[in-house]
């Protein structure tokens, strides 16, 4: 008696472990409990022909312990009873146990599987999973747990070439996500620096200079998959060099742009998009011509408001992401509020601080990854307002030695029809330095 009340007690607390409470409904746990004498006289009745031999536990009524799941076994049992009832029982006749053994087994499948059956047609709410959901879990596997060594970074390790950190597999280690994000941010910021050394007794002459390039841009980007992209861009970019020769000032800025950028696209087919572009444009400092105190340009003089609505093509590639946008109608507002600033040299009249103009604007930005330690970033400007054209191509080539190492080349080409000696204008500067991509 004590051993069917300590098997009674075992399998109650089993059951009442296995069920959470939201998941413990009374029905259950009587049948359950019920089942326990049940179990003793259907099973165990053989021992009654052997009383020296001890009752013991049997290890496969785990079935009725475990989380809800569906066996395949009581499932044949009722529908298919003359095939094998168990794969595991299969090769039982193989093996050289006693005549007790064997009732034993086949009673314990019986019992149990009859038990599960019942469970299914009486029990809806509970969560089930299948006997194959079960077997595909893998097992926790602590020998080949691989303990890895810390090591210490080196000084000249930073030198050292290694594979594009944007094209690394990261491993999103979040499980339950329960709001999507559809925002995407991305930044880059790069100190490039470039140095020319001449000695004054230097045969063929010339001079020494040094310069600095400043870059930073971040991307704030919104994509539901579905129908809405907002893209914003903010760049930022100063640039200065030394010039012995020129005796009015310490330096002079060769790059010096302040650009905020919006894309609001609704798609219309396939990759095309239904867009408004707003550009704002500017730059940070004065400029001055080589010793010259005439200022060229400064802070809003000039600064461009721009306003397109048209058509937007996208295309995203693993190595290739580009953009072409046609707008028909376009609103250029142009403000120069510097008195020291000649305003003509921007299509403006003489003693006009505001131009309004309206045209026709294409753009195309590319950036490609030509391969993982070489990318060109381009972008093409093109706006006529049917009596004036003004294009710009920026272009920059970043070699990337290591994660914070980069050269870059710098080409940037203007086309301005408003004089016929400043038409077709250059700007280029090949630097190196550190460089930080987040």
């Amino acid at each position: 008696m004590k051993r069917i009340l300590l098997l009674a007690i075992t399998v109650v607390l089993a059951v009442t472990a296995a069920f959470p409470q939201s998941k413990r409904p009374s029905k259950v746990l009587r049948q359950f409990c019920d089942t326990v004498a049940y179990v003793r006289d259907s099973i165990y009745k053989v021992d009654s022909l052997e009383m020296e031999r001890p009752l013991v536990y049997d290890v496969d009524m785990y079935k009725l312990f475990m989380a809800p799941v569906i066996y395949d076994s009581s499932i044949r049992q009722k529908f298919m009873p003359d095939l094998p009832q168990d794969t595991a029982r299969a090769h039982v006749a193989d093996r050289m146990f006693d005549d007790y053994t064997k009732v034993r087994d086949i009673a314990t499948d019986t019992t149990v599987n009859n038990l599960l059956y019942n469970l299914y047609l009486t029990e809806f709410d509970l969560d089930y999973i299948t006997e194959a959901t079960l077997e595909s879990y893998a097992s926790y596997n602590y020998d080949g747990l691989v303990k890895e060594t810390p090591t210490k970074q080196q000084v000249f390790s930073l030198f050292k070439p290694e594979s594009n950190a944007n094209e690394r597999k990261k491993v999103d280690a979040r499980i339950n996500i329960n709001k999507p994000n559809f925002w995407k941010f991305q930044g880059n910021a790069s100190v490039q620096f470039s140095q020319n050394y001449i000695s004054p007794n230097w045969y063929k002459g010339g001079e020494s200079s040094n310069s600095i390039l400043s870059y930073l841009m971040f991307n704030a980007n919104y994509n539901d998959k579905k129908r809405i992209e907002f893209d914003n861009r903010l760049e930022a970019k100063v640039g200065f060099v030394t010039v012995p020769s020129d005796t009015l000032h310490k330096f002079n800025f060769n790059s010096d742009l302040l650009r905020l950028t919006s894309k609001l696209g609704v798609r219309a087919f396939n990759k095309w998009y239904y867009t408004l572009s707003v550009e704002f444009n500017t730059q940070f400092f004065d400029t001055y011509n080589l010793n010259s105190p005439t200022r060229v340009s400064s802070f809003m003089a000039p600064g461009n408001l721009i306003f397109n609505i048209g058509m937007d093509y996208k295309l995203s590639r693993e190595k290739v992401e580009l953009s072409a946008f046609l707008s028909p109608l376009t609103y250029n507002f142009r403000y120069v509020g510097d008195p020291n600033v000649d305003e003509t040299q921007f299509g403006l009249e003489e003693g006009d601080k505001v131009l309004n103009s309206f045209g026709s604007t294409f753009q195309f930005n590319m950036k490609w990854t030509i391969i993982p330690s070489i990318i060109w970033e381009t972008r093409f400007n093109y706006f006529t307002s049917y009596q004036k054209i003004e294009t710009e191509w920026e272009n920059t080539f970043n070699f990337i030695l290591n994660r914070y190492l980069s050269a870059k080349l710098f080409v940037h080409a203007r086309y301005y029809d408003m004089e016929a000696e400043h038409r077709i204008q250059w700007n280029e500067l090949l630097s190196f330095g550190i460089n930080y991509n987040w």
